[in-house]
């Protein structure tokens, strides 16, 4: 359905649609019974990088690597929020679709929270040791994995800003995913080092 490289694809809640974003500087939505595009595609000025699908499934993130973040209405297909000059390489709402929380390409040894309701910085950044590749909100909401270039992961509890967890070596290169179990117990990272490692979410 795309024209260029698909940079991402996620579930919406509801499991029966996916979201794919595309160099071709579009987001599409497909209705995953019948394989066909739902809908028209959600347009960017530039090759879309990142996506995050808020928890009710209303609201689609996408960004690029040239800077700036638009929050479209995934029903109306209407832009809700566009934040210019900020560019990410991963983003991820809270479950309770509050915030948004971003690996910003400028500040690149930060992690910001957005308000998701208002497109405007939720609090000061969270501060990282190295260079932030991929975020994640564990399941209660109250605390943002990070995985970093060099090799290891930290978790942060976004009420302090202090560190919960770590940071933790366990690969020899980036991270470049880190994705919390839906209990929160375990926390699951992926490396271009070719591993995939599981830890414990609260002891490292």
């Amino acid at each position: 359905g795309h024209t260029d490289v698909v940079r991402s694809v996620a579930y919406f809640p509801d499991g029966k649609h996916i979201a794919s974003a595309s160099s071709d500087k579009t987001i599409i939505i497909w209705d995953l019974e019948s394989g066909r595009q739902n809908g028209e595609p959600l347009r960017h000025d530039f090759g879309v990088m990142l996506k995050a699908i808020s928890p009710d499934g209303r609201r689609i993130v996408g960004g690029t690597k040239e800077g700036g973040l638009i929050i479209w209405n995934a029903v109306t297909r209407e832009v809700v929020h566009e934040i210019k000059g900020v560019g990410a390489y991963r983003a991820a709402y809270s479950p309770d679709g509050h915030w948004i929380v971003t690996a910003p390409i400028a500040n690149e040894r930060e992690i910001q929270l957005w308000d998701a309701n208002t497109g405007r910085p939720g609090r000061e950044p969270l501060k990282c040791e190295d260079n932030v590749l991929c975020v994640a909100f564990s399941p209660d909401g109250s605390q943002v994995a990070a995985g970093l270039v060099d090799g290891s992961f930290r978790v942060i509890d976004i009420s302090t800003g202090e560190s919960a967890v770590g940071p933790i070596k366990g690969h020899t290169e980036y991270v470049s995913s880190v994705v919390y179990s839906p209990d929160g117990r375990l926390l699951v990272t992926g490396s271009s080092d070719q591993s995939i490692r599981v830890w414990d979410s609260k002891t490292g």
